[in-house]
């Protein structure tokens, strides 16, 4: 009923007015709750879909953040400046500064590390590292493998991509490569990709186990080819290289 509907308008809105960043919390963490009180507030009164959520967002935020959000308002205009937008380039200068202060500890400099966050970085350095991160996370995302692609070299090129989004962004440190990788080899391997899914547990298989055995299944095929050329019965690879061999006979390649 409206009284119901009501109550929790006055509830969100108190949430809304009230509503603060802490000194430790990551922007991604503040977002996600900023996010969830403007968007139950949209849904039920539609006078909170023409808030100004960027200024809101830049008065929730801990002083440590003072600096930054000067510069925001003087660089940028703000009626004009999406909330996405602010919080992309927010999240960039927050990672910046955990860079700064990694650097700082391992020098046993620690006393200097609220000088170094104070350091403004200029938005050509900030657009420059987002612009690196979103090409890095497109390249991960559009990864595929080709059909005549070796797996080292698959993976020489999966792994450069892997390697500079941790660095970059500490979120890509915790997921799940195997299956990311298994994904996106090419139909060819469909037959050895289900079998390792039936017979493997993909949250403990490391990336490294599965490089050794696409690679160990890779010289099998290949050792295929070379017989079947050799004995001119070409016409036959296509059904032998669907031949699933077994864990024992991949564990043990070419050397029995």
């Amino acid at each position: 009923n409206n009284q119901a509907k009501d109550n929790k308008i006055g509830l969100l809105v108190q949430q809304y007015e009230q509503f603060v960043i802490t000194e430790e919390e990551s922007i991604h963490s503040a977002f996600a709750r900023f996010n969830t009180v403007i968007t139950s507030l949209k849904a039920l009164d539609e006078g909170y879909s023409s808030k100004n959520y960027v200024r809101k967002f830049l008065r929730a935020l801990h002083p440590k953040w003072r600096a930054k959000v000067t510069k925001i308002k003087e660089s940028k205009d703000l009626t004009s400046l999406s909330l996405d937008e602010l919080i992309g380039n927010l999240k960039v200068y927050e990672m910046i500064i955990k860079k700064d202060f990694k650097i700082v500890k391992a020098k046993g400099e620690r006393n200097s590390f609220d000088l170094k966050a104070k350091k403004e970085y200029s938005d050509e350095e900030c657009n420059n590292l987002l612009f690196q991160i979103g090409l890095l996370v497109q390249q991960y995302e559009q990864f595929v493998i080709t059909e005549d692609e070796s797996i080292d070299s698959a993976f020489a090129r999966f792994n450069t991509v892997i390697t500079s989004l941790k660095a970059l962004d500490e979120g890509y440190s915790s997921k799940n490569y195997v299956r990311k990788f298994l994904r996106a080899l090419h139909p060819k391997w469909r037959a050895k990709v289900t079998k390792i899914k039936k017979s493997k547990d993909l949250t403990s298989l490391s990336l490294d186990e599965l490089i050794g055995n696409l690679k160990v299944y890779e010289m099998i095929i290949k050792k295929d080819f070379k017989i079947v050329k050799a004995k001119g019965e070409r016409n036959s690879l296509d059904l032998k290289a669907k031949k699933e061999y077994s864990d024992e006979e991949c564990n043990n390649p070419l050397f029995q």
